[in-house]
């Protein structure tokens, strides 16, 4: 599970956090450095990267939240708000349970805190849409 080096030319986008408990930064900055030595993998290590990059293999690798003070997106905040708040609503009464237990979480405790999906997807999209609008070319 998680993400391994790609091995292929095609168009890659990665997008990882330090925030996420799941998939650790370390750990995919780690598999980047492993990929194919014959194409550059473009890393854009900041909160706020270029959203017009045309880089066929990038990355975007966010070490802060998006406003003063907040955590950097986990690993639930990449998906849909709606989704992710009917999954925190329903696991609530169960992740105080599942924290004693020792069951991993996949960060949906740090989620139901941040609430952040909203913010995350008006940082990543844009970037996601023109990578895909520059591979299709």
């Amino acid at each position: 599970a998680g993400f391994r080096s790609y091995q292929g030319n095609d168009p890659l986008m990665v997008i990882a956090s330090a925030g996420d408990n799941v998939i650790g930064l370390q750990r995919v900055q780690g598999e980047l450095m492993v990929g194919p030595k014959t194409t550059k993998v473009t890393i854009f290590d900041d909160a706020s990267p270029p959203t017009g990059t045309t880089d066929k293999r990038a990355a975007v690798l966010f070490n802060d939240g998006f406003s003063p003070g907040a955590p950097p997106p986990n690993h639930i905040s990449f998906l849909s708000a709606r989704t992710n708040d009917a999954m925190v609503d329903y696991l609530s009464p169960l992740l105080p349970l599942a924290k004693g237990l020792g069951v991993p979480l996949l960060d949906f405790d740090k989620y139901a805190a941040s609430r952040d999906s909203v913010v995350t997807g008006e940082r990543t999209i844009p970037i996601i849409a023109r990578f895909f609008e520059s591979s299709a070319r």
